[in-house]
């Protein structure tokens, strides 16, 4: 048995391009969308021994789309 960590994301984009890090960076993870008040929200769960990569990854992304911004 496996604990995850979810990382999630309203915006599909960065839900594509997070799935996209985690499969080129061969971790494993599961995926699953949920609606919300704020819409669909995109759900990851990588198993809480990937924790620090998928973080990685996560804090990656969130730079690239701010350096977007400017």
């Amino acid at each position: 048995m496996f604990i995850y960590k979810v990382f999630f994301f309203y915006q599909e984009d960065k839900a594509l391009y997070f799935e996209k890090l985690l499969k080129e960076n061969n971790l494993f993870f599961e995926r699953g969308e949920e609606n919300s008040n704020k819409g669909v929200v995109y759900l990851f769960g990588v198993r809480k021994t990937d924790n620090q990569k998928a973080l990685q990854l996560y804090q990656y992304l969130l730079t690239f789309y701010l350096q977007m911004l400017y």
